[in-house]
């Protein structure tokens, strides 16, 4: 751990402080001085404020966004879900019925009525035929890395 991240104009941003692969598939980074934390989510229409993170039940309505499908919407469908990659299984993940595409990067967020769900680990299908998303829960990452939440 420690490994220094840059952003795109080259500057730092921050620390890599813990990271797990594959169960739960996650990473966390201490910022900088000069990144305020604030209790949002950044999407591509704006700030969201996160309230907290209660999970959201089984039927659910959720929102994620990412760079590739931009805001997209649907419905928990399973919140104990199993999906074995090369690299090992990963459980208790959140599948949803939110469209990504291929590319869509790992780490775009899953929101439910202000309260962060998880964080996207992978999907299937497109936005066109549809397909399944899956997040590692929040909670879980929060816990496993003794963090808490900043909520607005």
């Amino acid at each position: 751990m420690g490994e220094i991240l840059r952003g795109a104009n080259g500057t730092i941003v921050g620390t890599i402080r813990g990271s797990t692969y594959p169960d739960p598939s996650s990473a966390w980074v201490a910022v900088t001085p000069a990144w305020e934390p604030r209790g949002v989510v950044r999407s591509l229409g704006g700030d969201i404020p996160v309230h907290g993170s209660t999970p959201a039940p089984t039927g659910s309505s959720v929102c994620g966004s990412t760079g590739t499908t931009g805001w997209q919407c649907g419905t928990v469908m399973n919140r104990n879900a199993t999906v074995t990659y090369p690299q090992g299984t990963v459980s208790g993940l959140i599948m949803t019925s939110v469209c990504v595409e291929p590319g869509s990067r790992p780490g775009s967020f899953l929101i439910s009525g202000g309260h962060l769900q998880g964080i996207l680990l992978s999907g299937t299908g497109n936005c066109s035929t549809g397909g399944r998303s899956y997040y590692v829960p929040l909670n879980k990452i929060l816990q496993s890395y003794g963090l808490t939440l900043l909520t607005s």
